[in-house]
């Protein structure tokens, strides 16, 4: 709900200061996530040499967890129908060999 978002009256910040350290922030996050990420899938290339089943293990995995919080009953997942799934097919494909190509460089 929009309105639950609004900050108590009077005690307004500027839109633009609460949107931009909130982005900094989410940016901040993501780039940590993704160099220990790096470091990690290094790690795992180098100990198994063997990129698509770290690839498959890893994806098996996320997707394993994303069934179990929908099988707990959170309300922040939801199931998409197939045919909203198919929309984003393409994407997924293109970001899978993203991070296929990025597994090979690692090896």
């Amino acid at each position: 709900n929009p309105a639950e978002r609004l900050p108590p009256k009077g005690k307004a910040s500027p839109p633009s200061t609460m949107v931009s350290s909130r982005v900094l922030m989410l940016l901040g996050g993501y780039a940590a996530c993704s160099s220990a990420m790096l470091v990690v899938n290094k790690a795992a290339v180098m100990a198994v040499p063997l990129p698509s089943l770290l690839l498959l293990v890893q994806l098996a995995s996320c997707v394993l967890f994303v069934l179990g919080l929908w099988a707990a009953g959170t309300e922040m997942i939801v199931i998409p129908s197939w045919e909203i799934g198919s929309r984003f097919a393409c994407v997924s494909l293109a970001f899978l060999g993203t991070i296929y190509t990025n597994m090979r460089a690692l090896q």
